[in-house]
C-alpha cells in the first residue's frame, strides 16, 4: 500500500523519519465547512465536541444520560482548572526567586546543561550562530501553518472518503488524526553535536531535542543580540524548555533538595548577558580589531586607579575605627580586595558593583558599613566628592568569565571567603594562598555589629 495515497500533493511520508514532509499547501475550502467544530491540532477530537455532535445526531437522547455527560464535563474542567492554577504557581516560584550565585553548584550545572543542549563543550566553545529572520519567522508561525496543513489534508481525505452521514465522517476524523499524532513532525530540525565526556546522556539530549522539534524550532540557540527574555518570544520559549528539561534530568544526578526553589530561566537568563558580551569580542577579534586598544587599556587602569583610592579611603576608617584589631583593617590593604564595577552610559547613574565570587556576605557587609562610616567621619568640604566616588547603585553578582579573571586577595581570614569559592580550593591551594584557618577573636560579625551602633542613628538601634 501507498503510505501517501492519503496525503495531499506537495506532502510526502518519509519512510526514515516516519513523517510527512514537503512544503504546507493551501486549499480552496476549509475543514471547518465539512465538520462541526474545531479540529484540535495533533490529537483526535474532544470528548466535548463528540458528545455535542452526537446530541445534535440523536435528538432524542436519554435525559439522564445527558446529565451524565455534562457531570463528567464540569469535573474535567475542574482539573484542568485546578492544574492551571498549580502551573501558575510553579510558573510564579521559578520567575521570582533569587538567582543562586554564579559560581554555585546550581548556576554551573544549569550553564553546563544549556552548552551541552547546543554542543558547546566546557571550554574554548563557539556558539552556534544566531536565528535568522527566516528561522524565527518560520518558528513564530509554525503552529498556525500545521494546524492549517493537517486541516487542508483533512479537507481531502474526508472528500475523498465521502462518508455516508455525520458518524462515519466522525469516525474517519478521529482515526485519520491519530495516524498522523503518532507520526513525527515534519519539521526540518538539525540537532546539535553530541559534547563528549559528559555526565549528561544521550538519551537526555534525544529527549530535549525533540520537543524542541515538537514546539517547531529547527534547532537549539539564542538571539545573542538580545538577552532579555522579555524581549525576545524565541530566546524566552527556548530557555522554558532548556529549564524545564533540565529541572527533569538534575534530580536523577544531583542531590538537590526538593524544596529548593531555583530561578532556572533566570540563571539562563543571566548567563545570556554574559554571552553577548563575549560575542561582541569575538566579533571585534573577527574584524580585526584591537580588544586591547589604547582607549580599553586607559579606562581598565582608570578603574583600578579609582579602586585603589576606594581601598586607601576604607583603609584609613577601618585602621581608626579598629585600632587594636589589625587583623580588620589589614584586609583593606589589597586593592584586588576592592570589588569591580561597570559604568552605566548615562554617567548621572552610579556604577553597578560587581560583587567578587570569592568574597563572603559577611565581609561585603562589613565593607559597605565602613564606607558608610567613611562618609560620616569625612570633613564636610569633602563629603560630596567622597560620597560620590563610594557611590554604587544596585550589585550584581560576577559572571563566570569575570569570575575567572579576578585576582583573589592572599593571607585574609577564612571569614573573608565565600563558602562556594573555598569548596573549590584543594588543602595546598588554600595552603599556597595563606588562607587563615584559625578562628579570629574578633570576627567580622562582631565588628560588623560594633560598627553598625556607630554608623546607625539612635532610632534605627531600637527594636
Amino acid at each position: 500500500m501507498d503510505p501517501n495515497a492519503n496525503w495531499p500533493e506537495g506532502m510526502y511520508y518519509d519512510e526514515n523519519a516516519g513523517a510527512p514532509s514537503g512544503s504546507y499547501e493551501q486549499t480552496e475550502q476549509s475543514f471547518d465547512d465539512q465538520v462541526d467544530g474545531e479540529t484540535e491540532l495533533f490529537s483526535p477530537l474532544s470528548d466535548e465536541s463528540d458528545e455535542s455532535d452526537n446530541e445534535e445526531d440523536n435528538p432524542h437522547i436519554e435525559p439522564q444520560l445527558h446529565a451524565q455527560k455534562k457531570k463528567r464535563n464540569q469535573k474535567k474542567n475542574e482539573k484542568n482548572r485546578i492544574v492551571k492554577q498549580q502551573t501558575k504557581k510553579v510558573l510564579e516560584v521559578a520567575t521570582t526567586s533569587q538567582l543562586p550565585s554564579h559560581t554555585s553548584t546550581e548556576s554551573r550545572s544549569i550553564v553546563e546543561f544549556v552548552k551541552f543542549m547546543m554542543g558547546c563543550p566546557s571550554r574554548n566553545f563557539e556558539l552556534p550562530p544566531a536565528p535568522t529572520p527566516q528561522e524565527v519567522e518560520t518558528w513564530t508561525h509554525w503552529a498556525d501553518n500545521r494546524q492549517e496543513q493537517i486541516t487542508n489534508h483533512l479537507d481531502r481525505y474526508i472528500e475523498r472518503k465521502n462518508p455516508k452521514n455525520a458518524t462515519e465522517r466522525k469516525f474517519l476524523v478521529t482515526q485519520e488524526l491519530q495516524r498522523i499524532k503518532q507520526m513525527a513532525l515534519p519539521t526540518k530540525y538539525s540537532p546539535a553535536r553530541t559534547v563528549r565526556n559528559s555526565n549528561i546522556s544521550v538519551t537526555v539530549k534525544n529527549t530535549c531535542d525533540h520537543e524542541f522539534k515538537s514546539n517547531g524550532f529547527p534547532r537549539i540557540t539564542f538571539d545573542w543580540s538580545d538577552p532579555d527574555l522579555e524581549n525576545s518570544d524565541w530566546n524566552s520559549a527556548t530557555a522554558s524548555i532548556l529549564a524545564s528539561n533540565w529541572a527533569k534530568w538534575t534530580p536523577k544526578t544531583r542531590a538537590l533538595t526538593k524544596d529548593s526553589n531555583i530561578n532556572v530561566t533566570g540563571v539562563i537568563g543571566r548567563w545570556l548577558v554574559t554571552m553577548k558580551k563575549e560575542t561582541k569580542r569575538k566579533a571585534l577579534r573577527k574584524n580585526g580589531a584591537n580588544i586591547t586598544d589604547p582607549s580599553v587599556e586607559q579606562m581598565n587602569a582608570k578603574r583600578k586607579q579609582s579602586r585603589k583610592k576606594v581601598g586607601e579611603l576604607r583603609f584609613k576608617t577601618a585602621s581608626t575605627l579598629f585600632p587594636d584589631h589589625p587583623e580588620i583593617w589589614a584586609c583593606f590593604t589589597d586593592v584586588n580586595g576592592v570589588s569591580d564595577y561597570e559604568c552605566d552610559e548615562d554617567i548621572r547613574i552610579p556604577p553597578r558593583r560587581i560583587n567578587p565570587a570569592w568574597r563572603s556576605a559577611v565581609f561585603a557587609e562589613l565593607t559597605h558599613e565602613i564606607d558608610v562610616a567613611t562618609i560620616q567621619l569625612a570633613p564636610q568640604r569633602s563629603k560630596t566628592s567622597i560620597a560620590g566616588r563610594l557611590a554604587r547603585r544596585g550589585p550584581r553578582e560576577a559572571t563566570n568569565e569575570e569570575a575567572e579573571a579576578e585576582v583573589v586577595p592572599m593571607n585574609y581570614p577564612v571569614d573573608a571567603y565565600a563558602a562556594e569559592f573555598l569548596g573549590q580550593l584543594s588543602l595546598l591551594q588554600r595552603q599556597q594562598m595563606g588562607i587563615q584557618d584559625d578562628e579570629l577573636a574578633y570576627s567580622f560579625t562582631t565588628a560588623l555589629t560594633d560598627l553598625r551602633k556607630k554608623t546607625r542613628s539612635s532610632n534605627s538601634m531600637i527594636e
